[in-house]
């Protein structure tokens, strides 16, 4: 089994256990819990973008299931480089890009209005990491060096603060922080998410 499978296993495993956990939680109490999709990204040291099963327990527990992407210039390429935009991205240069499965968990601090909410959460990622890798001077057509690309194995801490704003019932947006401090790099930054799926009761 390779690395993808056994990602995509843990990634299904993981969905049904948190979807479990939302099942059991409203079944024990009068309120139900808010289970929502959030994605978008940040910028910052890297450009970022990420995907989220979020759950948030009657207790005001918060759970989280995600993926995220970490990209920048790679910090190994020669000073000398030039490359073209129309091959890599905007500006020429060859990136270093971070992928990972995240599993972070916190705490809710409700305020006086159920349009916005505090939430306080971290806990841990794993992937891989794909940069540049032994470069070669030559005269290309398009760039000034030939190179690789290697893939490692990469994990660490994540730690993502954030106030979101359920403006209705099934949609909203947060304003907050990301860092990922990880085996091979560290990423942090503003994020703006959008969310969509139950997110609060209806007001009275």
């Amino acid at each position: 089994m390779n690395k993808q499978m056994h990602f995509r296993t843990l990634y299904f495993t993981l969905y049904l256990l948190l979807t479990g956990a939302a099942s059991l939680a409203g079944q024990n109490t009068p309120h139900k819990s808010n289970i929502y999709l959030s994605a978008l990204g940040g910028v910052g040291t890297h450009t970022t973008g990420t995907i989220s099963l979020d759950l948030i327990t009657p207790n005001n527990v918060f759970f989280s299931l995600g993926y995220r992407t970490h990209a920048r210039n790679s910090p190994n390429v020669p000073s000398d480089y030039i490359g073209s935009a129309l091959l890599f991205d905007s500006d020429g240069i060859p990136d270093q890009q971070t992928q990972l499965l995240t599993l972070t968990g916190g705490k809710v601090i409700p305020t006086g209005s159920p349009r916005i909410r505090f939430i306080l959460a971290g806990g841990l990622g794993f992937g891989n990491i794909t940069r540049p890798v032994n470069f070669v001077k030559e005269n290309g057509l398009f760039n000034n060096y030939d190179y690789d690309k290697e893939t490692s194995p990469s994990f660490g801490l994540v730690l993502n603060p954030r106030v979101e704003f359920p403006l209705t019932r099934y949609a909203g947006l947060s304003v907050g922080a990301q860092s990922v401090l990880s085996s091979k790099d560290f990423s942090v930054g503003p994020e703006i998410l959008f969310h969509f799926g139950f997110l609060r009761e209806r007001t009275r």
